[in-house]
């Protein structure tokens, strides 16, 4: 797989998926949507390399987790003469479901190496990380200025974890005597706060004008 290596990869991952939505336009001015969304994953990591062929140099990349994530919204869409508005909650959660290697205290050992052989004798300590909750706001509105033109305005956050390899993968360096990598299971969500204000014009029903400005503001990002 690179130069100067053999290497085996036996990874894989699966996800199984079940969702429901649910629609009523239980008024001539309202609309109700909601719906649920449950993700079930298994994401298993099994990559072995011998630098330069030699099996006491190995570089072992490993994981093995099962993490549940549950999410649910429900959303008004409001119509009147001079307004047309999307009003809604998203609840989302996500649970790691299993004790791994704290990175928190790999700091208390006097060496890496001693990292290292904590985590291959098994000493290492592990934490089971609480599950993640977070409720967002979206908002969206337009007002219809004639039949081809309107002014909107759009407003909502966004969460999503961190990539498996931040929070869950671990990396044995043998070659050098060290722990190259250990992820954190108790990482938060990723966030971003994102508002837009446009104006849309349809020109003779051929072309659609089109001018906005945007503004995201993001927090807790992974830095990979």
């Amino acid at each position: 797989m690179s130069g100067g290596a053999s290497s085996e990869d036996n990874s894989y991952d699966e996800r199984y998926v079940a969702n429901a939505a649910y629609v009523d336009q239980f008024h001539p001015s309202h609309e109700l949507k909601a719906g649920i969304e449950l993700n079930m994953s298994r994401i298993y990591e099994d990559r072995l390399q011998f630098h330069n062929d030699n099996p006491a140099n190995k570089f072992i990349w490993s994981a093995d987790v099962s993490p549940i994530q549950l999410s649910a919204y429900v959303q008004d869409k409001i119509e009147f003469a001079g307004m047309i508005a999307n009003i809604g909650l998203r609840w989302d959660y996500y649970d790691v479901n299993k004790n791994l290697p704290n990175p928190n205290v790999s700091l208390d050992y006097a060496t890496n190496a001693d990292v290292l052989d904590a985590f291959v004798t098994g000493a290492y300590p592990t934490i089971r990380p609480t599950a993640k909750t977070h409720v967002s706001p979206r908002i969206g509105v337009a007002f219809p200025i004639t039949v081809n033109s309107k002014v909107y305005f759009n407003y909502g956050h966004f969460v999503q974890m961190p990539n498996t390899r931040a929070m869950y993968s671990t990396s044995q360096d043998f070659e050098l005597n060290r722990m190259f990598w250990m992820g954190n299971p108790t990482m938060d969500w990723q966030k971003s706060y994102n508002y837009e204000l446009g104006y849309d014009q349809n020109i003779y029903n051929l072309l659609q004008f089109h001018i906005g400005a945007y503004y995201k503001d993001y927090h807790d990002q992974a830095m990979d």
